[in-house]
């Protein structure tokens, strides 16, 4: 979860995006035992301050505000997180 936790850090504040498909498929463990957060194809760039409005992702561990088709941002990653 560590790992996870960092690499999911270091995508908002480091390079400004969301990742939008955070799940346990996505997560890959490597030899030495770490995980690696991969599948990177719905990032959203939050330049500027921009709000995503995209339906996308997998809806069992979509934030609540993603569901009801509402603009959406940093915290709907870390829910999919804690899901």
């Amino acid at each position: 979860m560590q790992d996870v936790s960092e690499a999911l850090s270091w995508l908002h504040s480091s390079l400004q995006v969301l990742h939008r498909d955070l799940k346990p498929a996505n997560v890959f463990i490597a030899s030495d035992g770490s995980a690696k957060l991969g599948d990177f194809g719905l990032v959203f760039s939050l330049a500027s301050g921009a709000m995503a409005r995209n339906f996308v992702g997998t809806e069992d561990y979509m934030a609540p505000e993603m569901l009801k088709k509402e603009p959406y941002s940093l915290p709907a990653d870390i829910f999919a997180l804690g899901t």
